[in-house]
């Protein structure tokens, strides 16, 4: 299984990023299957469910990466019982090693162990500059936090700034900001609204979600992880407009609230790098079409949660292991064991 210049814990390691990143590969294009061939059914779906299911597909590169490392790795006798137990002590100097917990018994050439060692060295990199990101968003978030008002009410942060502006930043201890110029030009009916919004994103840690959703993304598709992305910050969007229109008892008010707000924030367009929901964005136009509209109904409960889909897609996985195993068995030769 070593090749004879790279040493056995550096090589498993290749094989195990090479595993993960097959899995990645096969979920990604299993992803972009079921998104197409449900897409009109999941835009049909209330947000809160809309952004269940999304964030299912969005899961799907990683829960079968798991699953192919594991039942690369799982003994066969952990599936199949007593008959490949005794199998298994019938021959174990060809394949006995197979029957307990072990290391994919794959032989990769040096290229491609030096190959996929590189690209999860790339990979690293790539997290660890996000990481970094996050942590100068998170000092610019507190110099920010320094600079503005708290309220006596303690709701929100009142910013010193002339520009129109309402978000909510942070990613585990969320907070609303909300600037002078903004809060100059509302009357309170839709202040209240604008503070509703993003309490319901605060309430929801929703910035903490839509970091991980954005950093999921990226192991998919690059147009369907666009696709993917975009379609849930809209969901989470509608979901806040939802809970405001219910509480305020007026969808309409709130679908005018935003268009004023959208007026105001026209002629100033300013790139927070920060973690943060921003009360007006890209997808505007589709925000106040839900408003207007009646509530999509709930529809019926599905049969699993995503917790069992999920448990179910792993254990149908992770079962293909001993099938994997037995067509080992006839490549044995091949990789000296």
């Amino acid at each position: 299984m070593n090749n004879p210049a790279i040493p056995g814990s550096v090589e498993g390691v290749a094989i195990y990023a090479a595993l993960g990143f097959a899995g990645m590969a096969i979920g990604a294009v299993l992803a972009a299957l079921l998104y197409f061939g449900g897409r009109r059914w999941i835009d049909a779906c209330p947000p809160a469910a809309r952004q269940r299911w999304l964030t299912a597909l969005l899961l799907c590169p990683v829960i079968a990466a798991l699953a192919l490392m594991l039942s690369m790795s799982a003994p066969i006798s952990l599936f199949s019982g007593n008959d490949l137990l005794a199998h298994c002590s019938a021959h174990p100097e060809t394949h006995g090693a197979l029957c307990q917990w072990h290391a994919p018994q794959i032989a990769l050439p040096a290229w491609l162990t030096l190959t996929v060692l590189l690209l999860l060295g790339s990979v690293l990199l790539a997290g660890g500059y996000k990481i970094a990101r996050l942590i100068a968003a998170k000092r610019r978030l507190r110099l920010m936090q320094h600079l503005a008002d708290e309220q006596p009410d303690g709701r929100y942060f009142l910013l010193p700034m002339s520009e129109p502006l309402a978000f909510a930043a942070g990613l585990f201890r969320g907070h609303t900001y909300i600037s002078k110029g903004l809060k100059r030009q509302l009357d309170e009916s839709s202040l209240a609204i604008v503070l509703a919004h993003e309490d319901a994103h605060v309430r929801r840690h929703d910035m903490l979600a839509t970091a991980l959703i954005n950093s999921l993304s990226r192991l998919h598709i690059p147009m369907i992880g666009k696709a993917l992305r975009q379609t849930w910050q809209l969901a989470a969007e509608q979901s806040c407009d939802a809970s405001v229109a219910k509480q305020t008892g007026d969808r309409l008010a709130v679908a005018d609230c935003l268009i004023c707000v959208a007026r105001l924030q026209n002629q100033h367009r300013r790139e927070m790098k920060i973690s943060a929901c921003h009360l007006i964005d890209s997808q505007l136009d589709a925000r106040i079409s839900a408003l207007l509209n009646s509530p999509a109904p709930r529809g019926p409960a599905p049969a699993f949660s995503l917790l069992g889909v999920f448990s179910v897609a792993l254990a149908a996985l992770t079962l293909a292991g001993p099938t994997v195993h037995h067509w080992m068995e006839h490549l044995l030769p091949a990789t000296g064991l």
